[in-house]
């Protein structure tokens, strides 16, 4: 049930994601970075949006194969269908903001800002859902995962080469600036902003539709040597992936949050594992209980 609610959460994120990227390309001032290499070869090419979406999003996805290979797990093909699915929203969307044609340039950018605040909110639903990612930003976790980049600063990275690339793909099939503007830059520069915003504002939600959240840690000398027996791995290279994995973990959670990762102010409860999974589980248990009992003698 939990899971499902989750899913459930994405799936709406997902459909705020795509309106607030129709809303704006609407403005006629450009399109987010994720969305303009596919806007400009939808402007030059007889497929919608959409359609050109689906298409770049299976390319990221491929790109990510090859980089991580055996590190490729069976839960990044879940993007595959979301990909799908987001296209089919996008151009659903266009056709719904069918009466948004703005006439003024300032009338462009008040649709254009009321696009970054939606599509900001979108992702942070996404991440409130925390059960899967869009492929650009799946890809950005391979990158930084495998070259051990910090997250944000390759996200930035990766929304500055797209802009690149559709400005050049624009002069070379309509030999002009089409479809990539100012609009792309400010979308580029609010949209994260927005999103860690409502992150800020809306603590509150993620308690009231989720389940508590426990944190689980442990020594790193003791996760070494678990990973060393469980993957067959040498203490050196076992080392190597926790602090690979704490890194790409933390780096994640502050660019979308702006808090610490594993501070315990941000969760509910904090276990240490390395006391045995049969005393994790009941330490889990009791405080679940007494946290029912609490509920029904308030």
């Amino acid at each position: 049930m939990e899971k499902l609610k989750r899913y459930i959460v994405f799936l709406i994120g997902l459909f705020i994601n795509s309106l607030g990227v129709s809303l704006i390309t609407k403005a006629n001032l450009g399109t987010s970075p994720i969305s303009s290499i596919p806007y400009v070869l939808s402007l030059n090419f007889p497929f919608t949006l959409g359609q050109f979406t689906i298409a770049f999003s299976l390319l990221l996805i491929l790109i990510q194969l090859i980089i991580l290979r055996r590190n490729f797990k069976a839960e990044h093909l879940l993007q595959i269908p979301i990909s799908i699915l987001f296209g089919y929203f996008i151009d659903l969307t266009m056709v719904m903001l069918f009466f948004v044609n703005p006439k003024t340039y300032l009338s462009s950018v008040v649709y254009l800002l009321i696009g970054c605040v939606i599509l900001g909110f979108g992702v942070y639903t996404e991440v409130l859902a925390n059960v899967a990612m869009l492929p650009g930003e799946s890809f950005v976790r391979a990158v930084s995962y495998t070259w051990k980049t910090e997250f944000g600063s390759t996200k930035v990275a990766f929304d500055v080469s797209l802009t690149v690339i559709a400005a050049v793909l624009s002069l070379l099939f309509a030999h002009r600036l089409d479809g990539v503007r100012e609009g792309t830059i400010i979308a580029a520069l609010l949209v994260g902003f927005i999103a860690r915003l409502f992150g800020r504002w809306l603590t509150f939600l993620e308690p009231l539709l989720f389940r508590k959240k426990v944190y689980l840690h442990a020594p790193e000398d003791y996760r070494v040597k678990r990973i060393m027996d469980t993957e067959n791995l040498s203490e050196e290279d076992a080392r190597q992936k926790v602090r690979r994995m704490d890194r790409r973990r933390s780096d994640n959670y502050h660019y979308y949050t702006r808090r610490i990762w594993g501070h315990s102010k941000n969760y509910d409860l904090t276990i240490d594992t390395s006391i045995g999974a049969e005393a994790v589980e009941e330490i889990i248990r009791r405080t679940l209980e007494l946290r029912e009992k609490q509920k029904i003698t308030d």
